[in-house]
């Protein structure tokens, strides 16, 4: 989700690396800011609040799995 908004600084690949980001986060009081400032634009024009482009790809994934179903290997 965080990369699909533009924000893939704040995905930590461990344990460690969240707490150093949510610290680093927790003592920007001007990053937070400009976060709450453009979420919500960065939310609506992503792929996340895409509905169409989501639709297809649950449409593909439900005909894969009766693919299987009808067809196993």
């Amino acid at each position: 989700m965080l990369r699909s908004l533009g924000l893939s600084e704040l995905v930590a690949p461990t344990p460690e690396e969240y707490v150093r980001l949510a610290a680093g986060l927790a003592a920007d009081g001007s990053r937070r800011a400009e976060l709450r400032r453009t979420l919500r634009a960065r939310v609506a024009a992503s792929p996340l609040c895409d509905g169409r482009r989501r639709a297809r790809h649950l449409e593909r994934l439900y005909r894969a799995l009766w693919n299987r179903r009808v067809k196993p290997a």
